[in-house]
């Protein structure tokens, strides 16, 4: 199936592009982000064929001039949302998995807690806080509102030290210090942080806690505010990926090479997936403990 572009060349003078998944042309792409984990991928490339310019009186045209409304402004700015959804799940993956983030949290109300910037704001004083007790503290943050209305926020963070210092200077569970913080934020509305889910859930790969916290991005960008940044995450500088183009080369083969890539060192695979058009395959891997 052909693609159609539009693009402006210079004001107002805009051209049409067709372009065609090609058959024999592949960019690989290679990834090492720390901590024993890779990740690859196989993209087929487009070839994109100049088919002149836009004509003035076209459709097309009128609605890229404002004249007219778009009939498919609401399918565009869905798959535009889509598309945003799946750049914030990637970046959050390389991100849990670039820090090490291999333990899960949940920061919880008691009380219907209905407002989103509340739970903002509430979040931030967690982090100021905790950050005295653990100021090396890296994270990766969603926020996900209850079938009741109420906020909540899933972390992925890193292993937390089996104690640390009370207010009191005494050495407690850790545990116990990181809800006694949340609760000290959120005051009469309840914090707590699932025991369950602690207990369950806590310990993990970072490939794991990646794919629990990217899912509930992905719920966020479905139920969340147009404009609302739907996570939140510690600095961190993402290791540049490594991208080779291949001619005349097979799928089969390239699927082999990034395999191989993932699979060095002992490393075992996390993930893999073959896109139903086969123009897409994907692979990561990690070391095991």
């Amino acid at each position: 199936m052909a693609m159609i572009r539009i693009v402006q060349e210079t004001p107002g003078n805009y051209h049409v592009y067709t372009g065609t998944v090609s058959q024999n042309r592949f960019r690989c792409t290679l990834r090492d982000l720390g901590h024993g984990h890779r990740e690859a991928s196989v993209n087929r490339c487009v070839d994109w064929k100049h088919d002149g310019p836009l004509h003035p009186d076209s459709r097309a045209a009128q609605i890229l001039r404002g004249e007219i409304e778009d009939p498919d402004a609401d399918d565009k700015r869905e798959a535009n949302i889509r598309r945003a959804a799946r750049r914030a799940k990637s970046k959050i993956r390389q991100r849990c998995k670039a820090q090490g983030l291999d333990s899960l949290l949940t920061l919880t109300y008691r009380a219907n807690q209905v407002n989103r910037a509340l739970c903002e704001a509430h979040f931030k004083a967690f982090l100021r806080r905790l950050r005295k007790a653990i100021p090396w503290f890296p994270y990766v943050a969603v926020f996900e509102v209850q079938k009741r209305g109420a906020w909540h926020v899933h972390m992925a963070v890193r292993k937390l030290p089996l104690t640390l210092a009370a207010s009191n200077g005494v050495q407690v569970r850790s545990f116990n210090v990181v809800r006694a913080i949340w609760r000290s934020v959120v005051g009469d509305l309840g914090g707590n942080i699932d025991m369950g889910r602690w207990k369950g859930n806590s310990q993990k790969s970072a490939a794991k806690c990646a794919a629990y916290i990217s899912k509930y991005c992905l719920k966020a960008y479905a139920d969340g505010e147009m404009g609302s940044k739907r996570y939140r995450a510690s600095s961190v500088e993402l290791p540049a990926g490594e991208t080779v183009q291949f001619e005349a080369a097979s799928l089969a083969e390239l699927i082999d090479l990034v395999v191989s890539f993932a699979v060095e060192d002992g490393r075992v695979l996390a993930t893999s997936w073959l896109s139903p058009f086969k123009d897409c395959y994907f692979v990561a891997s990690e070391r095991l403990a």
